[in-house]
């Protein structure tokens, strides 16, 4: 690890360092194309070039994500320009290209050729065959998409950061969890924001209809700027896609899925759709039935949140807060990290470092006696921190320039309940199941072994089955084992009781209908609407279509889900939200198959996970099982 990494978790000197870097690095790689030939000459300093180019780069898009501020803002912006036009330069060097194309050719040894596979496909993806124009257009086109990208995702936050609503009664919330109560009082009143667990909190329990519907409109409502901003994204997506060859930035997107092609995943996903339809249908019916019921009329979207738990409490008999209890997040970390360190044979080692918020925890990871890691934690949700939950790789194993092995460290990032004082971070078993996916993203990059940064950790994996190893994870979250080890009443100390693990079991299938249904939509949107550069209108009439496709449910038309659509609009899923669906077929059969019996699970998920991008993991699990997936695993975990 460089100095600079080590030092303060600021943006204080950073701009100048990473500028520097990049400056040097452009000399190395002169230097490497005169100088060197060969695996050792060139290939592998070139790989370490690139690799401390994003050792860099990684905290400042990270410290932007988690304490953004002005001056995060501003230095990610500055850096990411700066980023976007050197991988562009370097992604269309016909002589960097060249040069490993030669190598390639001459390669004896066989472990290497996904190595110069997956590189050189990415140049070619760059357009490194096109004319000096059509390259700088594509170098252009990259410039723009990556400022609209963390234009995209400023707004949402900006928006996020603007919005409070105060309630002053504390009856209008209703059964909410009395832990949650005290994390959003404050001298009497109680403050809710558009952070995920405050609004997903308050539009459970809050019994003011009108007031629901105001935090709805409030949170749907973000970001109307990002209309504009999709028109321009989806443009230069097809530009791009264009000048390379391809029919559609859909087209484009493919070529480093598995998938390959959009047709075969429309068909995957409307017989998906189809599948899931009499469910779905049966999951609304249900909420129409408990509106009526309740005196609230036609079923509507900002109420669905709020019936659900209704519903919930009177059919599985269980209230949110007697499952909170069993898991607070401390203790919820440690039995996660228990379960890991038997199935994967791993040793964590709590240590004390110096981080971005004081909040974080961190892990030296090790096996067999060997440290192979180190892991953070960053749990809680605060102004200024990005939704939702994820891992990021700041150092990817690998062996560089001087023939010293790098070992990877790694980010689980969430936005669980805040502690406040004396009240705990207690989490809801979706927390839990997140936890572990996010975990199941961490071991894949932690486990691995190859010495080639390219194809090392997620490197390499082909995006729609990068998936695979977080929600094979996940399904431990549902182990009557595993939630039995993991639950820990907080405040009594006694341990989860079988009665509450089964009705989580069930819970699991509460509502999957409704739930898969969603997923299938926002996969289909995406697929669609990256077949051409549509307007913002049609944006939204695509989405609407495919709502009445699937047969979810009709939205508000303020109700601008798209505008709030990270994943794809700023994130790395163009094209791609499809994965989660796509690769869940993989772990949904693998998981089925351990738990009958059928397959020693833990070995081969040890042996994909370790293997990281070096192999095709779609290609590898069919060699494994000797058979194709089968879909109805998927219905078999859900209960359906």
């Amino acid at each position: 690890m460089s100095d600079g990494l080590m030092g303060v978790w600021t943006s204080e000197g950073r701009k100048d360092r990473f500028e520097k870097l990049l400056s040097d690095s452009r000399l190395k790689l002169d230097n490497l194309l005169l100088n060197a030939d060969g695996y050792e000459g060139f290939m592998l300093p070139y790989q370490s070039v690139i690799a401390k180019i994003h050792e860099e780069f990684t905290p400042i898009s990270h410290l932007n994500a988690v304490n953004n501020s002005t001056e995060t803002q501003d230095l990610f912006n500055h850096c990411l320009e700066l980023y976007t036009d050197f991988f562009t330069e370097i992604n269309q060097s016909k002589a960097i290209y060249s040069k490993i194309k030669d190598i390639q050719y001459n390669n004896r040894d066989e472990s290497k050729d996904r190595l110069y596979y997956i590189t050189l496909k990415e140049f070619e993806l760059e357009g490194v065959h096109l004319s000096q124009d059509e390259r700088s257009r594509i170098k252009e086109i990259n410039l723009q998409l990556s400022k609209l990208s963390t234009d995209f995702f400023q707004n949402i936050l900006n928006d996020t950061k603007k919005f409070e609503l105060i309630v002053d009664d504390r009856s209008i919330l209703g059964d909410m969890p009395e832990e949650d109560v005290n994390t959003y009082c404050k001298d009497g009143k109680y403050y809710f924001n558009l952070t995920a667990p405050s609004y997903s909190t308050f539009m459970k329990y809050c019994t003011d209809e009108s007031l629901r519907e105001k935090m709805f409109k409030a949170y749907f409502e973000r970001a109307p700027q990002n209309s504009a901003l999709i028109e321009e994204i989806l443009k230069l997506r097809k530009d791009k896609a264009n000048l390379l060859g391809f029919k559609s930035f859909a087209d484009l997107s493919l070529q480093t899925k598995t998938a390959k092609d959009p047709e075969n995943v429309l068909n995957f996903l409307k017989n998906l759709g189809e599948k899931t339809k009499p469910y779905l249908k049966q999951d609304l019916e249900k909420l129409k039935e408990e509106s009526e019921m309740l005196g609230l009329g036609d079923l509507k979207a900002y109420n669905i949140p709020f019936l659900m738990e209704q519903i919930r409490r009177r059919e599985l008999g269980l209230k949110e807060d007697e499952i909170r209890r069993f898991f607070e997040q401390k203790r919820t970390v440690e039995g996660l990290i228990n379960f890991v360190s038997e199935f994967f044979g791993l040793e964590f080692i709590s240590i004390t470092e110096e981080t971005w918020h004081p909040k974080v925890i961190v892990y030296d990871v090790r096996k067999d006696g060997r440290y192979v890691g180190k892991l953070y934690f960053d749990l809680e949700a605060r102004i200024g921190k990005r939704d939702g939950a994820w891992m990021n790789e700041w150092l990817t194993r690998y062996r560089n320039d001087k023939g010293e092995i790098v070992y990877p460290v790694v980010f689980i990032v969430a936005n669980f309940p805040p502690s406040n004082g004396d009240t705990p971070s207690l989490l809801k078993h979706s927390d839990v199941e997140t936890l572990f996916h996010e975990m199941g993203h961490a071991l894949h990059h932690l486990l691995s072994n190859s010495d080639d940064y390219f194809i090392s950790g997620i490197n390499g994996v082909e995006w729609d089955v990068v998936e695979f190893p977080s929600q094979f994870l996940e399904n431990f979250a549902f182990d009557e084992k595993v939630l039995t080890n993991i639950g820990i009443d907080f405040y009594t100390g006694k341990r989860i009781g079988s009665d509450i693990v089964s009705k989580i079991k069930k819970e699991r299938s509460f509502f999957a209908g409704y739930q898969m249904g969603r997923q299938l939509e926002f996969g289909i949107f995406d697929m669609l609407i990256h077949q051409d550069a549509y307007s913002a209108e049609e944006v939204d009439a695509i989405l609407k279509e495919t709502r009445r496709m699937l047969g979810t449910l009709e939205q508000p038309d303020y109700a601008k889900f798209q505008n709030q659509f990270s994943h794809i609009f700023s994130g790395g899923y163009a094209a791609g939200y499809y994965s989660y669906k796509w690769a869940e077929v993989l772990s949904a059969d693998l998981f089925v198959k351990h738990n009958k019996k059928i397959v020693d699970g833990k070995k081969i998920a040890s042996y994909l996970f370790a293997s990281g991008g070096a192999i095709n993991i779609y290609e590898e699990y069919l060699n494994q099982l000797g058979t194709p997936p089968d879909l109805s695993s998927i219905f078999q975990l859900y209960g359906l």
